[in-house]
């Protein structure tokens, strides 16, 4: 698993979210932080004037939310002075991703940043409770041709389960995923940014013509294009995936 991709950038959420020290300001702006990271380049430099747009926030609370950030070690800053300007600084972020890389390290690497090692990752009882139910164990019975679902599978359906906008049928979404990944229909990032593509369409809308996760499967959906530019839009100027998913979080509190 690449390391900023969305599916660690959501596992990294998800743990922060699990650090009971944390503000729901702070939360929200981190949401917003893994929002602009470019796993491709691995840039995340949105200024603080563009956290405190996204967010809804002043700046004062972006930049208070930032300190509280660094401090606990979820994210390191730099910033610079750009040639361009007399005095506007350029933030520079990097998660710790380091902080959900692999079971094999967690809890046993301190994190470069710093912060409490006593925070819980994820994968430990509490943070797999945080905003959903616990799912159930893998089952061990062969599925479809007899390959049997690996437990990281089962780990990607969980996580991409918690992204998709509606949250009906998931003993039936279960096999159809699977199915998808063994047959090379789409890889698990594909899914993931499909269906936090899916959330941000359906943000606000009548959630009765929301596909079902099996459906929304069955039929490929991972692959559709938005249905006009302005959600593309929306998704930078104050929605997505990652920060709704804070946002629900934050309320359950």
């Amino acid at each position: 698993m690449g390391e900023g991709n969305l599916l660690t950038r959501f596992r990294l959420l998800v743990a922060a979210n699990c650090d009971p020290g944390l503000s729901p300001a702070a939360r929200t702006v981190l949401a917003q932080i893994l929002d602009h990271y470019n796993a491709q380049t691995g840039q995340c430099t949105p200024s603080f004037e563009r956290l405190a747009k996204t967010t809804g926030l002043a700046r004062r609370s972006v930049v208070r939310a930032v300190r509280e950030l660094r401090e606990a070690g979820w994210v390191d800053r730099e910033h610079t002075t750009r040639e361009d300007t007399r005095s506007h600084l350029a933030n520079t972020f990097r998660p710790a991703f380091e902080r959900v890389s692999g079971d094999d390290k967690v809890g046993t690497k301190q994190s470069p940043l710093g912060g409490d090692e006593t925070v819980p990752r994820v994968g430990t009882k509490r943070c797999s409770e945080v905003g959903t139910k616990r799912s159930p164990k893998p089952s061990k019975k062969n599925i479809g041709t007899g390959t049997q679902v690996s437990a990281g599978q089962n780990s990607a359906f969980d996580e991409w389960w918690k992204l998709f906008p509606k949250k009906v049928g998931k003993d039936a979404a279960r096999p159809v995923f699977d199915r998808v990944l063994r047959d090379r229909r789409a890889t698990v990032d594909e899914l993931m940014k499909g269906a936090q593509r899916y959330a941000a369409e359906r943000h606000g809308k009548d959630a009765q013509y929301t596909k079902h996760p099996k459906s929304w499967l069955n039929g490929g959906h991972w692959a559709d294009e938005p249905t006009a530019p302005h959600h593309q839009q929306a998704s930078r100027s104050g929605f997505s995936a990652l920060a709704y998913t804070a946002e629900r979080m934050n309320a359950d509190e």
